[in-house]
């Protein structure tokens, strides 16, 4: 089983589920987007992991297709079969600045002009509220 961890969203997806697997046998499914863990949101891909140890036995809470389904899963033993390959982080979305400099860049501007221009863009901040 293959899994991605999302920090924006804190929860993880299962990204692949081998066919005949404990995981399968257990009612995962690709796709499934794991929300709680015993009860609680996994709040790092580090809690993930402590959480998926081998021997363990965990409550998932998955949304599948929209809905919401509960899952009471035994991860095997060290040898008995894989646990999780690599629960890795989704990397966050590049923020207007980051966008606007990789933009530029791509279009053959030296990054330190694009970043400069960034700057009098002042593209890092927050809009002031418009009154109508």
């Amino acid at each position: 089983m293959t899994c991605q961890y999302d920090q924006e969203s804190n929860d993880f997806t299962i990204a692949k589920v081998t066919p005949g697997s404990p995981a399968e046998a257990q009612g995962l499914k690709e796709g499934d987007v794991v929300t709680k863990i015993n009860g609680a949101a996994p709040e790092s891909e580090a809690l993930v992991n402590e959480l998926l140890k081998p021997g363990a036995e965990v409550k998932l809470m998955v949304t599948r297709g929209g809905a919401e389904t509960e899952l009471q899963i035994k991860v095997p033993e060290a040898g008995a079969a894989k646990p999780p390959e690599n629960v890795t982080t989704k990397p966050p979305e590049p923020t207007l600045e980051e966008q606007f400099i990789n933009e530029m860049v791509k279009s053959g501007m030296p990054r330190a002009k694009a970043e400069a221009l960034a700057k009098t863009f002042k593209l890092n901040e927050t809009p002031a509220p418009s009154n109508p």
